[in-house]
C-alpha cells in the first residue's frame, strides 16, 4: 500500500466518523476479500475525497478517485460515493484487473465524444447562421472589394427582389436551399415584367453560390465567403428566362417613341422623371447613371465613368445636357436632400433600374393595351431604340458609339483618338429630342 499522510481508521464509514476525523485522516471500509475497499480522506472543514482501493495485477495497492459532485453540481453524498465504489468493485471482481487504465480510457473516450458533440453543435450553429442572406451579402462585399461597378446594383437588386419579398427564404441556411425554393424569386420578377433583370438576379444567386463553393481553394477569397462552408450550388440549374432574349430584337418605331414620350410626360413623380432623363441623355447604361452625383455636372455636361471592356481604369464619358434633360433631372428630386441624380428618395441614395422599371412598365403596358405597340419594352429596348432611330436619322455609327459609349475598346480609340466629340454628341441628342418632340411643337410644350 502506498504511503499516505495521516493515520488510517478502519470499519464502516459513517457521516459522524468523517466529521469527527482530523484533517488529512484516512478512513477505510474493507469489503470481503477480493472486492477491494472504500476509502475516504478527510480534508479541511466539511470537505473530503472518496476512493475505491484495489490490488493491481502487480500486487500493488491502487486507488481510483470517485466523483466529488453529482450531475446537478452538488457535493456527492457518502451513500452515493459508496454506490460508485461498489460499481467499480463489481467490475474488478468480474476480471477487470487493469481497472484504472480502463477507466482512464473510458474517460478519454467520453471526453472525445463530448468534444465531438460540441463541435457538431458548433457546426450546426454555423450552418444555421450561414443563411442565404449572409451568402448574398458576402458576395456583394466581395464584388465591392474587387472594385466591381456592379456591386451597388447587385446589392440593390438582391435586397429589392429577394430580401424584402422573401424574408423567410433570406433567413434560411444557404446549404439547405433547394432549386425549387429559388424559382419563386424569378417567377415573381417575370410576373412584374422584369425579364432581363430576372436573368441578372439569377446570375447573382448562381455567382454567389459558385464563389462560396470555390472560396476554400481560392487564396484571394474573403473569409466571409469561406466561413459559410458552402459545397453545392442549388442555383446552377435555374433556367434562363427566355422572354428576355426575345426582347433583344425589339425597338420602338419613331411614332411609337413619340407616343411613349407623350404618355410619359403625363406621369408625375421621380420614377417617370428618371425615365425621361434616361431617354434625353441618350439611353446611357443605367448603372453608370445611378452612380452620378451633382459633382459630376459641369458646364451643362454630365460626366460618367465607363468601366466596360478591358480597361484598367474607367473611361471618362461626357454627355451634354439639353434644357429638356435638365428639366427632367430637376423633376427627379425637386426637394433634394442628397447628391445622387438617379434617386427615388430626394437624392439621399441611388436606385437601380429595377426600382424604376415599374414606372416604365406602367406606360409600356398602357401602350400595349391600347394597341400602340406590339411588345412590352424595357430600358434595354429604349437604349437600343435610341441608337436605331439615330441611325435612321443619319447619325453615323461612330457618333452613336461615342454617345452611348460602346465599341470604343480598340487601339485607335484607346491610344490615338483624343477628340471629345462633345459637339457631335450634342447634335445627336438634339436630333433625338426632335424625334420624341418635333421642333415645331417643342417650344410650346417644354416646361
Amino acid at each position: 500500500m502506498p504511503h499516505t499522510a495521516g493515520r488510517t481508521t478502519s470499519g464502516i464509514i459513517t457521516v459522524a466518523k468523517i466529521r469527527s476525523a482530523g484533517s488529512g485522516r484516512w478512513l477505510t471500509e474493507n469489503w470481503p476479500r477480493g472486492e477491494g475497499a472504500f476509502q475516504v480522506r478527510k480534508l479541511s472543514g466539511e470537505r473530503c475525497v472518496y476512493y475505491y482501493r484495489y490490488t493491481g495485477q502487480d500486487g500493488k495497492q491502487l486507488r481510483i478517485a470517485l466523483p466529488r459532485y453529482d450531475a446537478q453540481g452538488a457535493p456527492i453524498s457518502l451513500a452515493a460515493a459508496r454506490a460508485e465504489a461498489k460499481v467499480l468493485a463489481h467490475r474488478y471482481t468480474r476480471g477487470e484487473k487493469d481497472l484504472k487504465e480502463r477507466i482512464a480510457y473510458e474517460q478519454h473516450k467520453a471526453r472525445q465524444a463530448r468534444e465531438a458533440e460540441a463541435a457538431k453543435e458548433l457546426a450546426e450553429q454555423a450552418r444555421r447562421s450561414a443563411t442565404l442572406g449572409k451568402l448574398l451579402a458576402a458576395y456583394c462585399e466581395h464584388l465591392a472589394a474587387q472594385g466591381k461597378p456592379s456591386a451597388g446594383e447587385a446589392r440593390s437588386s438582391i435586397n429589392r427582389h429577394i430580401k424584402e419579398p422573401f424574408p423567410a427564404l433570406w433567413e434560411t441556411p444557404a446549404a439547405d436551399i433547394q432549386p425549387d425554393q429559388l424559382t419563386p424569386i424569378l417567377r415573381r420578377m417575370v410576373d412584374l415584367g422584369l425579364f432581363s433583370h430576372t436573368n441578372k438576379v439569377r446570375s447573382y444567386i448562381r455567382a454567389a453560390y459558385a464563389a462560396a463553393c470555390n472560396a476554400p481553394l481560392n487564396a484571394k477569397a474573403p473569409e466571409t465567403l469561406r466561413a459559410l462552408h458552402i459545397t453545392a450550388n442549388p442555383a446552377r440549374d435555374l433556367a434562363v428566362v427566355q422572354g428576355a432574349r426575345k426582347t433583344r430584337d425589339t425597338v420602338l418605331s419613331e411614332d411609337e417613341l413619340r407616343i411613349f414620350w407623350r404618355r410619359l410626360e403625363r406621369e408625375a413623380g421621380a420614377g417617370p422623371a428618371i425615365v425621361r432623363f434616361y431617354l434625353l441623355t441618350g439611353g446611357q447604361r443605367f448603372e453608370q447613371l445611378a452612380r452620378a452625383t451633382l459633382e459630376d455636372i459641369h458646364d451643362d455636361c454630365l460626366t460618367l465613368w465607363d468601366p466596360k471592356g478591358r480597361r484598367e481604369t474607367p473611361r471618362r464619358h461626357v454627355i451634354p445636357l439639353l434644357p429638356a434633360a435638365r428639366t427632367a433631372m430637376n423633376a427627379i428630386s425637386p426637394h433634394r436632400i442628397g447628391p445622387y441624380l438617379i434617386s427615388l428618395n430626394g437624392g439621399k441614395s441611388p436606385c437601380d433600374n429595377s426600382a424604376v422599371t415599374p414606372h416604365l412598365k406602367k406606360v409600356s403596358r398602357a401602350m400595349l393595351k391600347a394597341g400602340e405597340v406590339q411588345h412590352d419594352f424595357s430600358f434595354g429596348v429604349l437604349r437600343r431604340t435610341v441608337e436605331t432611330r439615330l441611325a435612321a436619322a443619319g447619325v453615323s455609327s461612330d457618333i452613336r458609339a461615342q454617345l452611348q459609349s460602346h465599341g470604343l475598346g480598340g487601339v485607335q480609340s484607346r491610344h490615338y483618338d483624343r477628340h471629345s466629340y462633345l459637339e457631335e454628341k450634342r447634335l445627336a441628342l438634339e436630333t433625338l429630342h426632335d424625334l420624341v418632340l418635333p421642333r415645331e411643337t417643342s417650344e410650346d410644350e417644354l416646361p
